[in-house]
């Protein structure tokens, strides 16, 4: 258990996310208590979650920027 997504995500080689919509992904993702700032250059993140492809694309990019890799794998 964890207080911050950040916090859930750190060590972690794997981060998975299933949420509600666009603006609930962005918020588990980033700014400085989001998953990505908690996770290590070659980490990985899985969006489980059903978004907008802008929003995808927007989240792969600023992952790819730290060194994260983003697969996209809705449900």
């Amino acid at each position: 258990m964890a207080a911050t997504p950040r916090e859930a995500a750190a060590g972690a080689e794997f981060v998975m996310a299933c949420v509600g919509n666009d603006d609930d992904l962005r918020a588990v993702c980033c700014g400085p208590d989001g998953a990505f700032a908690g996770m290590a250059a070659g980490t990985v993140f899985v969006d489980h979650t059903t978004v907008s492809a802008r929003v995808t694309r927007a989240l792969c990019a600023e992952a790819g920027t730290a060194g994260i890799g983003f697969i996209d794998a809705p449900v």
